[in-house]
């Protein structure tokens, strides 16, 4: 993808967008300079505007969720706080006596230092995440479907599903590559998922959602399989006995895959995306969010829940 011209350029920790610096330009004169945010498919958003103002020296903290920059001839810092999709929730600004003592600021107060446990993950990079609620047309009830947001978060991956956009208005408006089908009707390699089964609220539900849960929820996990190998996904199949030792061959890999679980009382389909290599943690897509931080809510991108 062409993206133009830009400076400084840096990926996010997840490689699912990069930043740069780039001029803003009047009478072919750089008047200033804007932070933008490209995501893979070429769309952008501008992270920081001034007029008449030059940002340098942008970061992404680790974690994804904060940015970094600081402005031309000043000495502070200023930290954006930023969600998956670049929109911007907090700014506060870091003063810096001395330029000579940027390299002493508290860590504790910019960047907390990462647990060394947390320095010890294997991740699948890549895996895009969208929310089984807020990710999914206004029109279907998400609240069953980890089952098909989880399958269609692996497919992407993979490449077998394109972005097929919509604007999601829930929390804030955001556009979504990958919600249609887990509720809507669509055609892939001959197989059309039109099989309607309720959602939450009773309304017939297709795509993903409605094959996995066909019959009265008969058999989520066979119906899965089916669903994802009419993909072009070679040799799916449903693992009767996990064990903790077969996550890390998979991850190592580059094989992202759909974990069912007793997370919740009824059962959670997540997305496998790492592990941990000193701790019994898994590193999960979560679509229902991070129940760390008790569902619902739209964290659910690369959390950590501890293999019993």
């Amino acid at each position: 993808v062409r993206l133009g011209e830009g400076i400084s350029v840096s990926w996010f920790p997840d490689s699912s967008r990069i930043i740069v610096v780039r001029g803003v330009k009047h009478n072919d004169k750089v008047i200033a300079a804007d932070i933008v945010c490209y995501h893979l498919n070429g769309t952008e958003q501008i992270l920081f505007h001034e007029s008449g103002v030059f940002a340098q020296d942008p970061a992404i903290h680790p974690a994804g969720n904060r940015l970094i920059f600081r402005l031309e001839n000043q000495t502070s810092f200023l930290i954006e706080d930023i969600d998956s999709y670049g929109n911007i929730s907090n700014r506060q600004r870091l003063a810096i006596p001395e330029p000579s003592r940027v390299l002493q600021i508290p860590e504790l107060e910019l960047l907390p230092p990462v647990p060394d446990r947390q320095r010890a993950i294997t991740t699948i990079r890549g895996v895009p995440y969208h929310h089984q609620v807020y990710c999914t047309p206004s029109d279907f009830n998400g609240h069953w479907a980890c089952n098909g947001t989880a399958a269609t978060m692996a497919l992407a991956y993979y490449g077998r599903l394109s972005n097929w956009n919509f604007v999601a208005t829930s929390p804030y408006n955001h556009t979504s590559h990958f919600g249609n089908y887990v509720s809507e009707i669509y055609t892939y390699n001959g197989h059309t998922y039109n099989i309607a089964s309720p959602d939450a609220s009773g309304t017939p539900a297709y795509g993903a959602y409605g094959y996995i849960v066909q019959n009265n929820w008969e058999e989520t996990r066979g119906h899965m399989r089916e669903y994802i190998s009419y993909h072009n996904v070679s040799s799916p199949y449903v693992d009767w006995s996990p064990t903790w030792a077969k996550i890390s061959p998979e991850v190592d890999a580059r094989y992202p895959f759909v974990m069912l679980t007793l997370i919740t009382t009824s059962g959670h389909y997540k997305t496998v995306v790492g592990y941990y290599t000193n701790q019994h943690s898994v590193y999960f897509n979560d679509p229902y969010g991070n129940k760390n931080q008790g569902y619902m809510n739209f964290n659910g991108a690369g959390v950590s829940y501890d293999w019993p």
